[in-house]
């Protein structure tokens, strides 16, 4: 049995990781989706990118691997199909969600720098990337195709209507499936996207924490959307 740690906490101090315990083979800092299948297919850990190991009594970091963008993104297996196969999805419970439910992501990253938040200041960084509209959708039909006693679909993105033209395209494209979502969300939105995302099934936006104080907002580093929008 080989053990690797992968996520946050790996992501920032892969050392103090790998020394908590001899039986940790591995870390593998950044995205691992790659990573972790490399290995399984028997690629050496010298030859893995983001891995880092001990060798020779020393902890080895190789070069970081590259962010996936929406075409290598889309190209990853469904996250649904592994459900399907694995999980009975009644045994999971969100006190916020309705029960069951099945969650993904449709994004990685988030331009914002909300002192709060742990994953863009980690792991998913600050580069917004999405998967096409087309890609998330066909996920959508096989997930409502999969789980028809599911109740809910959860989009677990960092912040998911970031951009207001591809929130808009996708709940315009969930309407004809007529099935019921939930997102995290920032609270910019206007009523023409707000309208649009109801129209698609939004039922519920889990938002940041916000502030009717400027100088809280400062505070907490709470960026303007559209410092976001230059920034992505």
């Amino acid at each position: 049995m080989k053990i690797a740690f992968v996520g946050p906490h790996g992501h920032i101090r892969p050392d103090e990781t790998l020394m908590t315990s001899e039986d940790i083979d591995f870390v593998v800092r950044g995205e691992f989706d790659h990573a972790v299948t490399e290995y399984a297919h028997g690629k050496p850990l010298e030859q893995i990118a983001g891995a880092s190991y001990r060798k020779d009594g020393k902890i080895v970091h190789n070069t970081m691997r590259p962010q996936l963008h929406t075409e290598e993104l889309d190209a990853l297996p469904f996250a649904s199909d592994i459900y399907k196969r694995d999980l009975q999805i009644e045994r999971y419970n969100v006190p916020f969600l309705l029960h069951p439910f099945v969650s993904f992501y449709t994004t990685r990253g988030c331009p914002a720098m909300c002192t709060f938040c742990m994953w863009p200041q980690t792991i998913s960084g600050h580069a917004w990337r999405t998967r096409s509209v087309d890609n998330v959708v066909a996920e959508v039909k096989k997930t409502l195709e999969y789980f028809p006693q599911m109740k809910e679909i959860f989009f677990d993105d960092d912040t998911f209507n970031i951009r207001k033209d591809r929130a808009i395209e996708l709940s315009q494209k969930f309407k004809p499936l007529k099935f019921q979502w939930s997102c995290t969300a920032r609270c910019h939105s206007k009523y023409e996207e707000l309208k649009a995302m109801a129209d698609g099934g939004a039922r519920l936006f889990i938002v940041g924490f916000e502030s009717g104080d400027a100088q809280i907002l400062k505070n907490i580093k709470k960026a303007r959307q559209s410092r976001w929008r230059a920034s992505s």
